[in-house]
């Protein structure tokens, strides 16, 4: 079988973003940064450094968690909104027949 060229044309996309993402580890694996907060009335550091690729790792499963909460959030809220007037649709209908 064949792939489909959208098919290939992802996986060369994933490909490539695996590439550079493995890329920057390697070559970032030895730096290092310190975390800090300052708001001006209150600040925070961190007690040690924290590596650059666990950083960007953090960062990334952050906003896949944050991004996922929302879409589950969307997801419900329109599976409720479907649910109501369905049920609406069904009342207008028994109304209409002279069933209720």
């Amino acid at each position: 079988m064949k792939p489909s060229p959208l098919k290939l044309l992802r996986f060369v996309i994933l490909l490539s973003v695996v590439t550079v993402a493995v890329a920057f580890v390697i070559q970032n694996s030895s730096r290092s940064v310190l975390l800090t907060l300052d708001l001006g009335f209150w600040g925070v550091q961190t007690k040690d450094p924290v590596t650059v690729p666990a950083l960007m790792g953090a960062s990334l499963l952050t906003g896949l968690f944050l991004a996922g909460s929302w879409g589950v959030r969307v997801k419900m809220k329109t599976k409720n909104t479907i649910r109501d007037l369905k049920k609406e649709l069904w009342k207008q209908s028994l109304e209409e027949s002279g069933e209720l």
